[in-house]
């Protein structure tokens, strides 16, 4: 294969992944800062609770997983076309050919939401993993050591560790779901349900299996804690400079 080849669909792969997640980012961070202004406390531009943030940012991760759910089923199987034999290969043509042919050829709309739930756990498991200890460790380092420019960074370190941790055996599940067809003939392993997949996971590969590219995705878990908090921490601490507020930095 050229070298033109191999960039091109590296390019497109890459591109395909990054249109998904910005607009799953979008929605999150969207419905993240609406609520927020909703439910803070009375006192202007006022920071909730680091469980009010959890939860908040656990729900709406989930809403916005669900809504992209098509897109990210899409995005899976054009990427993974590559890697199989050229008989059974989809050959999609982009993203949206990839919903229509799977809403036409596997059973309708609810066929677009294939591997929905284990998507949706991940994301809300996710938002969780990443606000909370970003949360904590960025207000535990600013009461130690003050307003230093590593504070952010470290925060953002500490929360992509836990981040992966909890999300990457879900990630590596749903993946396996979504790559699935749905002639049994064609894959390589069978999986009855999501208890299943772990199951066999563990049988074949052992916890490696469930950590399989941890060094990649934690490099990906960094780029989205640092797109997801940086946003909203940002317009939150311009809010809390401009009230006036002295505890802006936490």
């Amino acid at each position: 294969m050229k070298l033109e080849v191999v960039w091109l669909i590296f390019i497109m792969d890459l591109t395909q992944q990054y249109t998904v997640d910005w607009g799953y980012l979008f929605i999150r961070n969207f419905l993240y800062k609406a609520i927020y202004d909703q439910v803070k406390p009375v006192k202007p531009f006022n920071d909730l609770t680091l469980r009010e943030k959890a939860v908040l940012s656990g729900s709406v991760g989930a809403f916005a997983a669900f809504v992209t759910s098509p897109f990210e089923l899409a995005q899976v199987r054009m990427i993974a076309d590559g890697g199989l034999p050229q008989p059974i290969r989809r050959n999609y043509k982009s993203a949206f050919d990839a919903i229509n042919r799977i809403q036409v050829e596997e059973g309708g709309s609810r066929a677009l939401f294939r591997g929905a739930f284990a998507h949706v756990v991940k994301l809300a498991a996710l938002n969780v993993s990443l606000t909370g200890p970003y949360d904590y460790m960025k207000e535990k380092i600013w009461l130690v050591f003050g307003d230093f420019g590593f504070n952010h960074f470290l925060a953002l370190t500490w929360a992509s560790f836990w981040a992966t941790l909890f999300t990457l055996p879900l990630d590596n599940v749903q993946t396996r779901v979504l790559k699935a067809f749905p002639d049994p003939s064609k894959n390589r392993l069978n999986y009855q349900n999501y208890l299943d997949v772990f199951k066999q996971i563990f049988f074949y590969e052992r916890i490696h299996g469930f950590y399989a590219g941890a060094v990649p995705y934690y490099g990906k878990m960094f780029l989205t804690a640092w797109l997801t908090c940086t946003l909203v921490n940002g317009v939150m601490d311009s809010q809390k400079r401009a009230a006036g507020l002295e505890e802006w930095q936490i």
